[in-house]
């Protein structure tokens, strides 16, 4: 049964109602120290389904290409654990800090650093239950130095995490049985 044009018409709005309430929430966060840069995807799957991609270290090269290598205790992934990534040829030491698991809204933070240029760096996933297969997630990329790195740097960063998303949104959206 199709839905009647005034129906989709709600549906879109309350999506867009979600939507800007998400985005409202995570300025908020942004004072707490998540960071101004970011790039986002809305994703069709559950949010809790999202969010165990995300923090799967074993994983993360597979939906983030320009982890080129990542290393890991044989352990699952909790608070405190530390893992190295090789980024663009660069190692970067990382520590998860936080998880925030509430019903509607997920929070998870790594801090770590740059080794070769000595770069203090926070990742944090801000992750938004817009309905029960729906999922807004956004990664919000933090120097914690300063001065930072040059604008380029960012940039490219940003650039990874985008693609990165996107192929994190086509891995969550796949139809169940199909492999990759």
């Amino acid at each position: 049964m199709s839905k009647s044009p005034s129906s989709a018409v709600r549906d879109d709005r309350q999506r867009l109602v979600d939507i800007l309430d998400a985005i409202d929430r995570i300025d908020r966060h942004t004072g707490d120290g998540l960071g101004d840069d970011s790039v986002a995807v809305e994703i069709d799957a559950p949010m809790l389904e999202v969010y165990q991609l995300v923090i799967d270290l074993d994983q993360r090269p597979r939906w983030l290409p320009a982890v080129e290598r990542l290393d890991r205790p044989a352990t699952t992934e909790q608070i405190g654990m530390r893992h190295t990534c090789i980024f663009h040829g660069l190692t970067v030491e990382w520590v998860a800090v936080k998880s925030d698991i509430g019903d509607d809204e997920i929070t998870y933070i790594e801090e770590g650093r740059i080794v070769e240029k000595d770069l203090p760096a926070r990742a944090s996933f801000f992750l938004k239950r817009l309905g029960e297969r729906r999922t807004f997630l956004r990664f919000y990329a933090k120097w914690l130095s300063s001065p930072g790195p040059p604008r380029e740097m960012t940039n490219a960063v940003l650039a990874d995490y985008k693609l990165g998303l996107e192929t994190l949104k086509m891995l969550c959206e796949k139809p169940v049985g199909v492999q990759t």
